[in-house]
């Protein structure tokens, strides 16, 4: 970033300028050019030294910035780029950069050009990767490259760290990129204290700004000339919290509980039964004394449901919003109800759904001495009384900013116990086989463990996959 700064700024400021941070904005003209230059004027007059703009912007508009003192940044739409992606369409990528490149090679002042955003730079694997595209790259331009990302990475010359959320990153370069609050000035007058390199503001963002408190304007113009950032704030409404539809399906899950037992009086003492007296139980139910074919679609709900909400809180812990969006980028598939959380919920409650399906089939076909699928359905779902304890901790971690290892050990331990549901039906319906007893193990449990064991295999030895979760994760 050295080349990039120290290269244009003292050729566009005054050289007596104190302010330790310049300013710029990030720009998606509209269509007319007539209004560029007006635009550009108020832009100069409130003091910034910084235009970027998308590649896509026509040449004429990047013509029009250069008449004034401003650098030029020239943003490429590549996002959410994983090693995979830039190995297997290393060719296509250069295509698009070089004639992005070439596209504004006439311009004067153009500062750097950014590659990407929100990709997974922090991996060395990624940055050896691209590391040949860019050298390439080189032999068309000799201006510096940079990044958009969540945080300052080592990937290209300079990192713009976004800030899209209430808490600051780590890094000495900034964009404001997120719905304009009230509060976002204090967090700007919280910035400007910490005296980063550059701070951009994308242009809806600061035209709410400046709406919303006009002495903004005054408080960057002054900072120009006095190196204080001196800016009058108004006192914040408090913003109530949005509804928390998680908690509501989970008391509907508790309410839903205490009704059956309420209205079923045989449910809790055979909840008592199934893991005081087992064995007893599994008898009662293998020679048809008790009946709980609506207790076990009840469980069987609920814990779909609660496998639902488990991955939400898990991915609510480990992804940020704009890992949640490179997420549904590679896999829009599973963006149900659109590029959020509540999608989490629903892949979640589906696969569950699937996976009890599936397993109960796949016990109660094979096995001759069940001869009612009330029995299999009673002894598969039993256990998952245990997800109303496992779940509860997660979520009352997740309310109170709990442990993050602690969420996920709840999640792990909530898939063995699954896991163990299965094993644990298989084994005791085994018990009333007048034959045929290790044939129907090794059909269920065994045909079971090592689909599982492969699956396994194949979700972490798939690049895509795991360099998909990883970019999630870290940004």
């Amino acid at each position: 970033m050295c080349s990039f700064i120290g290269g244009f700024i003292p050729n566009i400021t005054n050289a007596q300028n104190p302010a330790e941070t310049k300013f710029g904005v990030y720009w998606e003209a509209d269509s007319n050019p007539r209004q560029w230059s007006r635009q550009l004027e108020s832009y100069r007059d409130l003091g910034l030294t910084y235009i970027e703009i998308p590649v896509t912007s026509p040449v004429s508009l990047a013509d029009t910035i250069s008449q004034f003192p401003f650098v030029t940044l020239i943003r490429f739409d590549e996002q959410y780029l994983t090693t995979s992606i830039v190995v297997q369409q290393k060719e296509d990528l250069l295509d698009r950069y070089i004639a992005g490149i070439q596209k504004f090679e006439q311009i004067p002042n153009i500062g750097a050009f950014g590659l990407y955003e929100y990709s997974s730079s922090f991996s060395d694997t990624f940055n050896t990767a691209f590391n040949d595209l860019e050298n390439t790259l080189r032999d068309y331009t000799d201006v510096d490259f940079y990044e958009i990302g969540a945080r300052s990475q080592p990937g290209l010359s300079f990192s713009i760290a976004v800030i899209n959320s209430d808490s600051l990153p780590s890094a000495t370069t900034y964009l404001f990129n997120k719905d304009y609050d009230h509060s976002d000035l204090q967090l700007l007058t919280e910035l400007i204290a910490q005296s980063p390199s550059l701070i951009f503001f994308d242009h809806k963002w600061l035209q709410d700004a400046l709406t919303d408190h006009a002495e903004l304007a005054h408080a960057i113009k002054g900072y120009q000339h006095s190196g204080e950032f001196i800016l009058p704030l108004k006192k914040s409404e408090q913003t109530t919290p949005g509804f928390q539809w998680v908690i509501f399906i989970y008391l509907v899950i508790l309410l839903s509980f205490g009704i059956h037992i309420r209205f079923v009086p045989t449910y809790k003492p055979l909840i008592f039964r199934y893991f005081s007296f087992h064995r007893f139980f599994v008898d009662d139910v293998m020679r048809y004394r008790e009946r709980s074919a609506i207790s076990g679609v009840f469980l069987l709900i609920h814990h779909a449901l609660f496998a639902g909400i488990g991955l939400y809180l898990i991915g609510h812990t480990f992804i940020s919003h704009i890992g949640l969006e490179s997420f549904y980028y590679h896999l829009p598939a599973l963006a149900f109800t659109g590029h959020n959380y509540f999608s989490l919920f629903v892949l979640g409650f589906a696969l569950a759904i699937l996976i009890e399906f599936l397993g109960i089939f796949w016990l109660y076909l094979p096995n001759k001495a069940m001869k009612h699928f009330s029995q299999v359905l009673t002894l598969y779902t039993w256990i998952f009384h245990l997800d109303f304890i496992l779940i509860s901790l997660m979520l009352l971690s997740h309310l109170t900013n709990g442990s993050s290892v602690f969420i996920l050990s709840m999640g792990i331990i909530f898939i063995l116990v699954w896991l163990t549901g299965f094993f644990l039906t298989a084994l005791d319906s085994s018990k009333y086989l007048m034959k045929g007893r290790v044939k129907y193990m090794i059909l269920t449990f065994g045909l079971h463990t090592l689909l599982n064991i492969l699956l396994l295999i194949l979700f972490l030895r798939s690049d895509y996959i795991m360099q998909i979760l990883e970019l999630a994760v870290k940004l």
